[in-house]
C-alpha cells in the first residue's frame, strides 16, 4: 500500500482525479474510471471493492486533518504541528522557523511518547488530537517501528516522504537538503553498518537517521543495557542473545587451532580396514 493511496497501480495523472470522486461521494463514477484506465480491473465487483478500500483509507486521511487549535501564533493543524515537532523537534518555538529551515537529524529512533511531546511543543490543543494523527502516520507508513522486540517499547523513525513535507513551507528546500544527505550516506555507511555502528556513534561527519541496526548493535552483542542513544533494549532478549553468545564462543574458541573431532571412518575406508586385517 503506498502511503497516500490503496490504488498504487493506477496512473499518478488519473489518481487526483478518482480521489476527488471519492470525495464527493460519486463512488460509481470513481468505480467506471477505474475500470476504463486500469486494463487488471475485469469487472465491477472488483473495481466497487478497491474503491470501497479507497475510501476507507482516505476517510483516514481526510479525519486526521481535521484536528486544529488556536494559540498565541493563531491557528495551527494538529498535523502540521505533528510535522513541525518531527522535523525540528525540541527547539519549541515557531520564532526558530522562521529564519528558514533547518531540521533536526535523527541520529536514532524515538518512541511515541517522545514524539508527541515534540509536537506538543507547536500544538495547543488536546494531546489526543496529536495521539490520533500519530497513529494516521504510522497507518500511512509515514511512522514506522524500527525493530519490534529489540527494544523495552517501541522505537520509530520518519520515512522522509516526499508528500510528508506538503503541508509545511519550505518544503522543496527542506526536501532537497534530505535528499543531499541521503546520497551522502549511501556512500559512507557500509563499513559503519559491518561493524555494527549506526549514525552518531564516532566522527562519522554529517548524518541523516539511522540505520538502527538491532541485534546486529555493537552495544547490543556486548549485553549492555541501552544503545549509544540511550534507547534501553528489551531485557528477554539481550540476556538470551548473550548466553547464546557465549556458548559459542566456548564451542568454537576462534584462537586456538583447530582439531579434528574424532570418529570411526566411514566403512568404505579401505585403508582403514586392512589396518584392521593386519
Amino acid at each position: 500500500m503506498s502511503r497516500y493511496t490503496t490504488l498504487y497501480f493506477f496512473p499518478d495523472h488519473r489518481l487526483e482525479e478518482i480521489q476527488e470522486l471519492i470525495r464527493l461521494g460519486d463512488e460509481e463514477a470513481a468505480v467506471s474510471l477505474l475500470i476504463k484506465e486500469d486494463l487488471n480491473t475485469h469487472n465491477n465487483d472488483s473495481a466497487s471493492e478497491m474503491i470501497k478500500e479507497e475510501a476507507d483509507f482516505l476517510r483516514v486521511i481526510d479525519k486526521s486533518y481535521s484536528y486544529s487549535a488556536k494559540g498565541p501564533d493563531g491557528e495551527i493543524n494538529a498535523r502540521t504541528a505533528m510535522n513541525y515537532g518531527i522535523l525540528f523537534a525540541d527547539k519549541g518555538s515557531r520564532e526558530d522557523m522562521d529564519s528558514g529551515p533547518q531540521p533536526d537529524i535523527w541520529t536514532s529512533p524515538f518512541n511515541k511518547e517522545v514524539i508527541i511531546w515534540w509536537a506538543s511543543t507547536y500544538y495547543p490543543g488536546p494531546e489526543k488530537d496529536l495521539e490520533i494523527v500519530f497513529d494516521t502516520l504510522l497507518f500511512q507508513g509515514i511512522l514506522f517501528e524500527v525493530h519490534p522486540e529489540v527494544f523495552d517499547c517501541p522505537q520509530y523513525y520518519c520515512s522522509y516522504d516526499k508528500g510528508f513535507y506538503k503541508d509545511l513551507p519550505w518544503a522543496e528546500e527542506i526536501l532537497s537538503w534530505f535528499d543531499e544527505d541521503r546520497e551522502y550516506t549511501k556512500l559512507v555507511t557500509t563499513t559503519w553498518k559491518q561493524t555494527g555502528l549506526c549514525y552518531g556513534q564516532g566522527s562519522m561527519g554529517h548524518h541523516l537517521l539511522g540505520p538502527c541496526l538491532g541485534t546486529s548493535c555493537s552495544y547490543f552483542k556486548k549485553g549492555k543495557d541501552e544503545c549509544a542513544h540511550g534507547i534501553t533494549f528489551n531485557p528477554l532478549l539481550v540476556e538470551p542473545y548473550c548466553k547464546t553468545h557465549q556458548i559459542n564462543q566456548e564451542i568454537f574458541k576462534p584462537n586456538e587451532p583447530y582439531k579434528p573431532i574424532e570418529s570411526d571412518p566411514p566403512p568404505w575406508d579401505k585403508s582403514y580396514s586392512q589396518q584392521n586385517k593386519e
